[in-house]
Order: structure tokens, then C-alpha cells, then sequence
């Protein structure tokens, strides 16, 4: 008979498990089962199973307020799933409640359930046994602010909440509950906030009294677009800033003070009050500074191109998805030299910039080109990073607005082109992706489809891919 692995040991192979193959353990014997059972449920897996976990005098209290429960709730379940939730998304707990009573009710509006009271004691009931039972990691809840839940105040709260590290929310949510969250959760490394038609009081008092919080995203749709500014401060431990959407008034002199930021993502329009005052921040120096995007609008290039003077030097992630003068390449290589990944766009088609950044930035390993309406010379590119690539480079991203290459594409000397690739030393594997929103397809033959198969064989080429976008928003889409 086969001896069993320690726990801890089939705990670390299982984490690295697809869900089929995690499934899959499951049948193989209890000790199995129970190893991965325990990572399944780390999220909640069937709401009827969490009924079943339901301690018998909340099925009593659920009984006689007229909530009938399958005859199969009263058996015990065979693990105790409650103690494995690490993850915790409170609007799907909603949602589960609501598809649950909803044969009762046929004609009721679906805002109407959330106060119904078979909705109210159900969740009173399941939020009171996950207070007392679990000690979560992360937290998602985005109710509205006119719904105060009941999923605190329980016996057993402080030791499910006191170790929440992740916490992504509305900025609506019901006073209360910010109150709450802000007397249990002191130690939050990630903060995600959906910002909606208004604040609630309470928000701003939580993000103040992190004390090791890394990450703050903060998500504005266009309706805040002339409300007030509802932060003070950031927290100096701030790692990693992504503020996006709407006309959020970016609070640059806040942002400055962010001595530790390692990370710096805005997806904002070039409007006042957006990334038309990026000049507020030109002259700030981030020393820790590794990754810069901007994936909507592109600040001013004068305003730009000092604030890389300052800080592009520790810059290792680059993405620019508009600019308007390519010149603004060159300044890329001149104080960036550093960069591992790189996005940018070539408004005019001229790739002849793209030897400045790859002679200058020796440390490059993937680039993403985006092209507007120009066309390119699909042979001449190729040359550039064959013959100009720095060693490390793998990974070649080619966005084209229209169709620029004819229908012939790559019926010129393709062989001779990854035969200099193979050549390289080292020769690191190529991934070449070409994806167009054009209406025509961009087309290989079958003899080149055939050198493609061959290269791939001898281990010089790992991906070649052609793609046609639906959607030129897709462009963000690796």
C-alpha cells in the first residue's frame, strides 16, 4: 500500500493544480479529498452546501420564519466547509439568497427582495455562522448605500476580519459598515474602490487608518466628474497607485508625497483636472518608481518626457497607449534605459525610433507597437529586431488600426529572416503577434505557414499568431 504524502506537502503540489485536475483528487481517497477540499472552498463553491453548514438553531430560526430548506440540509456535511473561506464576495451571497426564495415570490421586483424579510433572515443567519466560523483574506462587497445588511456585529468578528488583507468595495456602502470595518480591519495590504453616485461617511476614515495598506485603486465612473475630493491623504506605504475612468480631479500634490510608490497607473481623459495637469507632477522624483502606465489618455509630451528625465531610469514596465508626436520614442530610449517591457505607439508608421530603444535599452524583453493609420513596412520591421533587438528580447506585439500589409504578406524571404533569429547567440524563442481591426485578412501562405512549423521545431520560433480584432479597445488584450 502506497504511503501518503505529509499534508503540508500535498497542500503545496495541489496549489499548483488546474480546477479539473484538482477535481480529479478529490475521488482518490479521503486524505486527498480533505487536502483538496480545503483549497476549493477557500471561495464559497454551492450554496446549498452552505446551508447544510448552517448550526441546527439557525435552521430552528430559518424553520419558523417559514423557510423550508431540502430534507438533505439536515444531514451533516462531510467536511466543515465554513473554516476553509478565505474569500468572501457579499453580493453573490445575495444573489444566491434571492435565486433561492425566488418561487416564492413571482411578481416581486428585484430590489424589493434584498428587503424581504425571508431575504433579511436567511442572510442574518448565513453572515452569522461566517462571523463565527471563517477568518477571511478578502473581502468584495458593493451593496448599495440604502441596504444596511446584516453581516457583522456577530460573535466571532474580530478574528474573522482582524487578518483581512484585500478589501475591493463601492463607495456607497451603508455607513455602518465602513464604521465597522474601520474598528476590525487594520491591517489591509490591497484597498479596491468603485466609486458610484455618491460617498458614504466612514470611507475615508478607513483608508486613513491603514497602517501597511501597498496597493489603492480607485475607479471613478463620469458621473463624479464635479464632486469633491474625497481623500486628504494617501497613506505613505502606497506601493502601487491605479486611479481610472471618469474626470476624477487627480490629486496630484497627494500623489507626490508617495515616497514608496513602485507602481503609478492612470486610465484618465486628457481633460482639466486629468492628465491635462500632468505638469503638476513633471518635477516629482519616485525613486522606487518600476512601473508607469497610461492606458486611456497620454499627458503633454514636454510634461512627460521631464517626468521620465526624473524617474526613468528605475523604470522597468512602459505603457503609453497615445501619443501624438513619435518623437517622443527617442526621449523613451534616452531615459529609460532600463526597461524590461515596453508599449508604445508609432502615430506616423516611422520605426525607425524603434533602433534608438532597442540600441538603448539593453535590458528589453517584450514591446507592443501600436500603429494608427500609416502603413508598415512588415519586412523592414522584422530586419529592425533581428538585427537590433538586445539579447534578451522574446516577445514582438504588432497592433495595426487598418490594414497596412497586402494580402501577400510575408511572401518575401521569410525563411532568411528566421534563419538570422536561430542564429542569434543566445537564441531565445521568438512570440510574434500581429492583431488588426481590419475587415481583410492578413494572410500567410502555406509554404510560410510550413517555414513557421519548421522554426518552431528547431526551438527559434514559440509563437506566431494572427489575429483580427472585433473591437479596437481589444488592443489592451495580450
Amino acid at each position: 500500500m502506497p504511503r501518503n504524502l505529509p499534508a503540508d506537502c500535498l497542500n503545496e503540489i495541489f496549489e499548483y493544480l488546474e480546477d479539473d485536475d484538482l477535481q480529479s483528487c478529490l475521488l482518490v481517497s479521503r486524505f486527498w479529498c480533505e487536502t483538496s477540499v480545503r483549497i476549493f472552498w477557500r471561495e464559497i463553491q454551492n450554496f446549498n452546501t452552505l446551508l447544510i453548514c448552517l448550526p441546527n438553531n439557525s435552521k430552528t430560526i430559518l424553520s419558523e420564519n417559514g423557510v423550508t430548506i431540502s430534507a438533505s440540509a439536515s444531514r451533516p456535511p462531510l467536511f466543515h466547509y465554513t473554516v476553509f473561506i478565505k474569500s468572501l464576495w457579499i453580493d453573490e451571497i445575495c444573489q444566491s439568497i434571492i435565486r433561492f426564495i425566488l418561487p416564492i415570490y413571482h411578481h416581486i421586483n428585484m430590489e424589493d427582495f434584498e428587503k424581504n424579510q425571508h431575504f433579511i433572515v436567511i442572510a442574518r443567519e448565513i453572515f452569522k455562522m461566517l462571523m463565527n466560523q471563517t477568518s477571511l483574506k478578502h473581502l468584495c462587497f458593493f451593496t448599495r448605500k440604502n441596504l444596511n445588511l446584516p453581516c457583522f456585529n456577530y460573535p466571532g468578528e474580530d478574528d474573522c476580519l482582524r487578518d483581512l488583507t484585500e478589501l475591493k468595495c463601492g463607495s456607497d456602502l451603508y455607513p455602518d459598515i465602513f464604521y465597522k470595518l474601520s474598528q476590525l480591519c487594520h491591517n489591509l495590504r490591497s484597498l479596491k474602490i468603485i466609486f458610484g453616485y455618491s460617498v458614504s461617511n466612514g470611507l475615508s476614515e478607513l483608508v486613513s487608518v491603514q497602517k501597511h495598506i501597498k496597493c489603492l485603486e480607485l475607479n471613478f465612473c463620469d458621473l463624479w466628474a464635479n464632486k469633491s475630493q474625497p481623500f486628504t491623504n494617501f497613506p505613505n506605504t502606497l506601493t502601487k497607485l491605479c486611479i481610472s475612468q471618469g474626470r476624477y480631479r487627480i490629486p496630484w500634490s497627494l500623489i507626490s508625497k508617495l515616497s514608496n510608490l513602485q507602481e503609478l497607473s492612470l486610465a484618465l481623459s486628457n481633460e482639466i483636472g486629468g492628465l491635462k495637469d500632468f505638469k503638476k507632477l513633471q518635477y516629482s522624483v519616485f525613486p522606487q518608481l518600476q512601473i508607469l502606465k497610461f492606458e486611456s489618455g497620454c499627458p503633454d509630451g514636454e510634461y512627460l518626457i521631464k517626468f521620465l528625465e526624473n524617474n526613468g531610469k528605475n523604470l522597468n514596465d512602459l505603457i503609453l497607449c497615445k501619443i501624438i508626436d513619435g518623437t517622443l520614442n527617442l526621449d523613451i530610449g534616452k531615459f529609460c534605459p532600463n526597461l524590461r517591457s515596453l508599449c508604445t505607439v508609432f502615430p506616423d508608421g516611422d520605426i525607425k525610433s524603434l533602433k534608438v530603444i532597442f540600441n538603448a535599452c539593453q535590458q528589453l524583453e517584450t514591446i507592443k507597437m501600436i500603429f494608427g493609420d500609416f502603413p508598415v513596412n512588415e519586412r523592414e520591421l522584422l530586419e529592425i529586431v533581428v538585427e537590433f533587438s538586445p539579447k534578451k528580447f522574446y516577445k514582438l506585439l504588432v497592433i495595426l488600426r487598418v490594414q497596412v500589409f497586402p494580402e501577400t504578406t510575408f511572401q518575401w524571404g521569410l525563411r532568411s529572416i528566421l534563419e538570422r533569429w536561430a542564429n542569434r547567440k543566445p537564441c531565445i524563442p521568438l512570440s510574434l503577434s500581429i492583431k488588426s481591426n481590419s475587415k481583410m485578412d492578413i494572410k500567410l501562405s502555406k509554404s510560410n505557414i510550413k517555414i513557421i512549423e519548421e522554426f518552431k521545431k528547431l526551438g527559434a520560433i514559440k509563437k506566431f499568431k494572427i489575429k483580427i480584432l472585433k473591437c479596437w479597445m481589444d488592443i489592451m488584450v495580450q
